[in-house]
């Protein structure tokens, strides 16, 4: 909703009617800076009665009958910056809290870890046909697919692309022949792509063995790792991973690795695993399980492609925590970045799609592909919206970091010791009701919109006086915050 759209139709009168009662507007406005201003709240009923647990005694109550509307208004949670910024912005800061945990120590991880061997790894998808997209090289744009010669693929169109694509030229992506590009594959690739990472990460252990020359019940070291997943324009995945090498300690410690186990020794093992491992898709038991009018979809290997990129992490400077916010970033990204759905879809959605060309195949693909037999465990239907893939964008081994349970916990606790107040959920009686999501009005969610851009205005001018402000350190010295 834009600025001028108060001054149209009811919205402006739906405005002043929340603000005309003084008592209810402030009751309202606590509300939104309690959701964090968040986009789609989900609206509750009901009461909170504190008990006393030896006499019975109802100690306080609160109830939403006295709220606006008789309604709580809660925070969605949704992760996707394109649903909800507010919310977004929260799950990026306690996904790099947890990333940076692990590279560096704190919320509960033992500092010793920024000690241990750090490696970033960059997996992307193999090639499903020639698409087009933008080159840099050293910082100039080249041209697409520069053929001296042309040449034309199978179906007489032209492979060649002498264009330098702007960044936001909606071709990017776009194959250069559709009837070339494998579609099947690239769905399959997309639902394969977790256990394919499963796989590789099954497979480091027995890398590490083999390098270290010992068998791999005696081996004294693991691979902790973060990950996550990121949709390219094409409509493929890549994934980016921090993994880190730990010592086995006797108490389940994260004990440093022994010494000769540095980071070259993880990029080896890293390198080996990823050209060894494959899967294989779902293959039809028999030619008959196939869709009327198209041909059965056959066993596809699934395996990483060949831009794999594997480095060593400096964890004493910058470095990790600018990859720790490269990696937090992504995590509220979703298929919004290649022109992709927000939601499922159902058989009429499929036919109704608003979208890239590119993205209406795909999503077409995985509709088609949800239909054979043998790919029913897959459950591309379900997941069409999402091109075929049904993993979690973030995913991170058990004793890398901390968890986001704990860090909601923590911030949940932050909030009422600087509120002065202190609960027992053993003493508290809830019940709730779901009445809704979304503000009831469009005035509502205009006033939502009007307090996130003010709230975010206010930390974009708090951080910058942060950097630029000098401070006097207990020594007498002056210097700048950074």
């Amino acid at each position: 909703m834009n600025a001028l759209a108060i001054t149209r139709g009811p919205v402006l009168h739906e405005v002043l009617k929340r603000a005309a009662d003084p008592d209810e507007w402030e009751r309202f406005e606590r509300q939104l800076r309690s959701n964090g201003y968040c986009r789609q709240p989900v609206r509750l009923k009901g009461r909170v009665d504190s008990i006393n647990t030896s006499t019975g005694e109802v100690l306080r109550s609160y109830s939403t009958e006295r709220e606006p509307d008789g309604t709580l208004l809660k925070c969605c949670g949704n992760r996707r910056e394109a649903v909800c910024p507010s919310c977004a912005r929260t799950y990026r800061g306690d996904a790099f809290q947890l990333v940076a945990a692990g590279m560096r120590g704190g919320k509960g991880v033992s500092e010793t870890v920024a000690t241990h061997p750090l490696v970033f790894l960059t997996l992307t998808a193999p090639s499903f046909g020639l698409v087009h997209s933008r080159r840099v090289v050293d910082g100039k744009a080249r041209r697409c697919r520069p053929r001296r010669n042309g040449g034309a693929c199978a179906h007489g169109v032209s492979v060649a692309c002498n264009e330098i694509h702007a960044e936001d030229d909606p071709r990017l992506g776009e194959p250069i022949c559709p009837r070339c590009f494998d579609y099947e594959h690239n769905v399959l690739w997309n639902a394969l792509a977790p256990e394919l990472w499963r796989y590789t990460s099954n497979q480091l252990p027995r890398e590490l063995a083999r390098l270290l020359g010992v068998r791999q019940r005696d081996l004294d070291v693991r691979v902790s790792y973060v990950k996550v997943a990121e949709f390219q324009r094409r409509g493929a995945l890549h994934f980016h991973c921090v993994l880190r090498l730990d010592g086995i300690g006797e108490d389940g410690e994260l004990d440093p690795p022994t010494e000769g186990c540095g980071a070259q020794l993880l990029i080896d093992a890293v390198t080996a695993a990823v050209r060894h491992v494959c899967v294989l898709s779902p293959a039809p038991e028999e030619t008959t399980d196939r869709l009327p009018g198209f041909a059965p979809a056959l066993a596809r290997e699934i395996r990483w492609g060949t831009q794999v990129e594997v480095r060593e992490l400096d964890t004493r400077g910058a470095e990790a925590a600018s990859y720790a916010g490269y990696i937090a970033k992504y995590a509220t990204k979703s298929t919004e970045a290649v022109g992709g759905l927000m939601y499922r879809l159902d058989a009429s959605d499929v036919q109704r799609l608003k979208t890239r060309p590119h993205v209406r195949r795909l999503v077409e693909t995985a509709w088609r592909l949800g239909g054979h037999q043998h790919l029913h465990e897959l459950r591309l239907r379900r997941w069409a919206h999402q091109l075929g893939f049904r993993g979690h964008c973030f995913t991170k081994s058990r004793r890398y970091s901390t968890t986001f349970t704990r860090l909601r916990q923590a911030r949940h606790e932050h909030v009422l010791h600087r509120s002065g107040q202190r609960r027992d959920p053993s003493r508290e009686i809830r019940r709730w009701a779901y009445t809704g999501s979304g503000y009831k009005t469009l005035g509502d969610a205009w006033l939502a919109e009007s307090g996130r851009k003010r709230a975010f205005e206010q930390r974009r001018i708090a951080r910058e006086e942060l950097r630029t402000t000098p401070v006097r350190h207990k020594d007498g010295d002056r210097g700048r915050l950074r």
